[in-house]
């Protein structure tokens, strides 16, 4: 292809990987799991009623955590695409759209997406079950739970401390926290979180008390962390699908 037609494609991907367009496809999916986790929190506590459907927190943390992720996604995609149109030139359509399906490929199923619901699916379930108990003022403290093995953090190793529901959790290394996943971390301190809020009334915590009793709720809150990391990645996925097609149409009317 020629310099000018590698221009034209430039130009039109920088129209159609925007993060407004990630932040569009993907939002659904995170208003899902903050309904099914905090839900799943109000079941915890015997609450007998649902989360409040949208409150100025639910849509602030939208904005925070949706904003961030797609304009990074979006950047790392133009950084991508711009190498590939490098080593294309003087090339063929069909080996721009080989090298293209490829790149696609690796960022549906590789490590990226992996790393990218993971933490998106753990943040977000931990915000919602503090938002139901804000949401119903419900007499309780949360509480800091972690796996307590030797993958944990060890800014993270404060399994059990309490705080007030609107108090911050205090990481060893001198961050804070309102919960585990908390956007306002650094990246070390929430990329693959594995910790989780839990709910501690008068002193009696809803993960247990010995090991035992607290590594079963973890295995409960893990399995419902995976339920919510494969509806984060399924909307990723489609995202990504939705922007090769538009890419690949460019390809064509060039």
């Amino acid at each position: 292809m020629t310099e000018e037609e590698l221009l034209t494609l430039l130009v039109g991907l920088f129209g159609t990987v925007t993060s407004s367009f990630l932040f569009n496809i993907t939002e659904s999916s995170y208003l899902d799991v903050i309904f099914k986790a905090g839900n799943s929190g109000a079941n915890e506590l015997a609450l007998g009623v649902d989360m409040l459907p949208a409150t100025p927190s639910i849509s602030n943390y939208l904005d925070q955590m949706l904003s961030e992720s797609s304009v990074n996604i979006s950047n790392t995609f133009k950084k991508d695409f711009n190498k590939i149109l490098e080593k294309s030139k003087g090339g063929t359509k069909k080996e721009l759209e080989s090298k293209i399906s490829k790149m696609f490929d690796r960022y549906k199923t590789g490590d990226k997406i992996e790393q990218i619901a993971e933490t998106e699916a753990s943040a977000t379930a931990n915000f919602a079950r503090l938002e139901v108990v804000q949401q119903y003022n419900v007499p309780v403290k949360k509480e800091w739970l972690t796996q307590m093995d030797d993958k944990v953090r060890d800014s993270h190793l404060i399994d059990g401390q309490l705080r007030e529901l609107a108090d911050l959790f205090d990481l060893t290394d001198g961050e804070k926290a309102l919960y585990p996943g908390d956007p306002n971390l650094p990246a070390q301190d929430r990329i693959n979180e594995r910790c989780f809020l839990t709910y501690n009334n008068n002193g009696v915590s809803y993960a247990g008390v010995t090991p035992e009793d607290r590594d079963s709720y973890w295995l409960k809150q893990r399995s419902e962390i995976e339920v919510y990391k494969n509806i984060i990645k399924e909307s990723y996925k489609k995202a990504f699908e939705d922007i090769e097609q538009k890419i690949n149409k460019l390809i064509k009317e060039v």
